[in-house]
């Protein structure tokens, strides 16, 4: 063999198997295709994400597995507003465990105390604050849904605001009133003296 035809063979060897080794398995369904695809010749699902987007098909197994274990921040929300928020359990739901249980136990030491309204109103501020700051579940993941969550919030929170304002209203041009019969047969009440008992002779 002359030199000009093993330097023309050393040459082509590499690449061949450097094409050859240029492969990866199809997320899909598993088989070998070269990495330049951009669908899979198997399955024909495409590879690019936004391919995938226009032409509607689902995500990738990868980003399945890491956001169906993420917490929703729009039950989130939900849950704190109608399934118990005052006692923590939208914290539970999102793993947030510590804080979940320390609005358990202040609602339970105030009605240990028979101060109920008090351990309601602490939790209430808290929740508020949460459904608008909280993001991330006890694990550290990121939740999922945030800006529909939050016109959620906002749109919850207004309707909780005008009942409350109505309420006070109500009660301001409603006030309490004594029933005057009952004032005056407890004015005009005789008191009852024992019997055979002079009170001029006392």
């Amino acid at each position: 063999m002359s030199e000009t035809q093993k330097t023309s063979v050393s040459i082509r060897q590499p690449a061949q198997s450097q094409v050859a080794g240029d492969t990866h398995s199809c997320p899909y369904c598993g088989k070998k295709i070269l990495s330049s695809n951009r669908n899979c010749q198997h399955c024909g699902e495409y590879l690019d994400a936004g391919l995938r987007q226009e032409a509607g098909h689902r995500p990738s197994p990868e980003i399945v597995e890491t956001t169906k274990h993420r917490r929703d921040k729009f039950i989130y929300v939900l849950v704190a507003f109608f399934l118990g928020g005052l006692i923590g359990l939208h914290n539970f739901y999102a793993r947030r465990y510590v804080q979940g249980a320390i609005q358990l136990i202040i609602v339970a030491v105030a009605a240990y105390f028979s101060a109920m309204w008090v351990g309601f109103v602490i939790n209430a501020i808290w929740v508020l604050c949460e459904i608008f700051v909280v993001t991330y579940d006890g694990t550290g993941e990121l939740m999922t849904n945030i800006p529909r969550s939050t016109e959620l919030a906002q749109r919850l929170l207004a309707v909780f605001v005008a009942l409350l304002l109505f309420g006070m209203f109500y009660a301001l041009l409603n006030p309490p009133t004594h029933k005057p019969a009952e004032l005056g047969a407890d004015k005009n009440a005789v008191v009852e003296r024992p019997a055979g008992r002079d009170p001029m002779t006392e």
